[in-house]
């Protein structure tokens, strides 16, 4: 693994599927060890012999609430301002992108 987030684990996991991934630090924190792991070509035919219909989609409902917390576009946006615009990462509530304007939220 090249490392880093991977897009089509993302997109699997944003649309509600079940992820079975190759064990690699990158996945893990992607899925936020939610999704079942493996490490060799044995690993991954007991992974798949013993999922359960049941854990499969309890892992899927769980991915996908993971996706919809930390991989939509006002999230990633609102961390690269963070980084692009460090004196704002230090605001007590945060910037907030939306599709068209900068904005604070009001606690």
């Amino acid at each position: 693994s090249a490392g880093g987030t991977n897009p089509s684990l993302v997109e699997a996991m944003y649309l509600g599927l079940p992820v079975v991934a190759y064990d690699v630090p990158y996945n893990r924190s992607t899925t936020l060890d939610n999704a079942y792991f493996f490490k060799d070509e044995d690993e991954l035919a007991e992974v798949l012999l013993n999922l359960s219909e049941q854990e499969l989609q309890y892992t899927a409902l769980n991915l996908q609430a993971v996706a919809y917390e930390k991989y939509t576009w006002p999230v990633i946006a609102n961390q690269y301002l963070q980084l692009m615009i460090p004196e704002q990462a230090h605001h007590e509530d945060g910037p907030v992108v939306t599709p068209n304007k900068l904005t604070y939220t009001e606690s």
